[in-house]
């Protein structure tokens, strides 16, 4: 079944399941011990949580036009997005004060993770957004759950700290690209099927991932972190060049010094990033994905909003944004979003 990703067997009675274990790849281990099952459920869903990716595709051959496929316009949506998100105010004392409510609400009855919350309202600052990103689950599973959902009211709660992420990442980019001119990248994970079907046939077109995403330098990492492949998943490995000289709009930096994991060498690429999808290639039991960094996106991006302007007599990306959503389909979200720039004391 597709809608299970892992099993774990408990038992009390000292059997042999080895056969199973060999058998079906969906069985991670069998223990006898209910504290050792429950540390490797948790650390589980961690993996599966940074495993996770939602693509977007766009062919660049067709003439841009306000009138969107749904693909099309959901590629577009984080092209604008970032412009949209860095234009709202953040740096105010509401906003943090949004996230840090949202989160005692939601963790009220974990008095663990009300501790680590306390400790964020306390002591929290801008430069520390990717540490506390990369370093604290409560942080990171709602972020990337929000950017993957498109879920605007969970994204305009985290506006602050998304934009501090982004901020801090352009900072540790700038540094990077002084002594790199180029890097290779590599991401490794599980697929379904019928996502690896549509990888296949966007070879040459480009190619997006809602939400920030962790890459390491190292491709023994990225193939671990891929395991192998099932009846219904695909175990592939992203491998992602990058001219740093030519590319301008890609936004990556090394964020080992924040990161609690010091040996993956991970690499984190910002929100809105395009590549342009190069070759599927299966080899052997791991399947190679080529793609190259591209500023293709930012003019996609930039037609986009020339033809918007012209046909809505819109200049504001905030608004532009929030039509989008109505394109997609998304009329509550849209609705919601409007009222939210309404409530902001800025000119719209």
């Amino acid at each position: 079944m597709r809608q299970i990703d892992s099993v774990f067997l408990f038992s009390n009675v000292n059997e042999n399941f080895e056969d199973m274990l060999v058998n079906y790849s969906k069985i991670i281990t069998c223990t006898f011990d209910l504290k050792t099952l429950t540390e490797l459920i948790r650390e589980n869903i961690q993996l599966a949580q940074r495993q996770k990716l939602v693509f977007s595709f766009y062919n660049q051959h067709k003439k841009p036009t306000r009138e969107l496929s749904k693909e099309s316009a959901h590629f577009l949506w984080f092209q604008l997005f970032k412009n949209a998100l860095l234009n709202l105010p953040s740096n105010d004392a509401k906003a943090k004060d949004d996230l840090v409510n949202f989160l005692r609400q939601r963790y009220r009855n974990n008095n663990k993770q009300m501790k680590l919350i306390e400790e964020f309202a306390e002591k929290y600052h801008a430069d520390d957004a990717i540490r506390w990103y990369t370093g604290q689950p409560f942080l990171y599973r709602h972020v990337n759950k929000a950017l993957r959902s498109e879920d605007v009211d969970q994204l305009y709660i985290f506006r602050c700290f998304i934009g501090d992420i982004c901020r801090s990442l352009l900072q540790e980019y700038q540094v990077l690209k002084e002594y790199e001119p180029s890097v290779t990248l590599y991401r490794g994970t599980r697929i379904l099927n019928d996502e690896y079907d549509k990888l296949k046939g966007n070879v040459g077109n480009l190619i997006s991932m809602n939400g920030f995403l962790s890459t390491s330098l190292q491709k023994d990492v990225a193939v671990a972190f891929a395991d192998k492949s099932d009846e219904t998943r695909r175990a592939v490995v992203f491998e992602i060049q990058c001219d740093l000289s030519q590319v301008k709009t890609v936004i990556l930096a090394p964020i080992v010094q924040f990161s609690v994991i010091k040996n993956e060498e991970e690499v984190l690429i910002d929100i809105g990033a395009v590549f342009r999808l190069l070759s599927v290639d299966e080899q052997n039991t791991i399947i190679l994905i080529q793609m190259e960094a591209t500023d293709e996106g930012t003019k996609v991006a930039r037609s986009y909003l020339e033809i918007n302007q012209a046909e809505l007599k819109e200049k504001n990306a905030r608004i532009i944004w929030g039509d989008l959503l109505s394109q997609m389909a998304y009329c509550d979200k849209a609705l919601a979003y409007f009222r939210k720039l309404q409530g902001l004391n800025d000119e719209v």
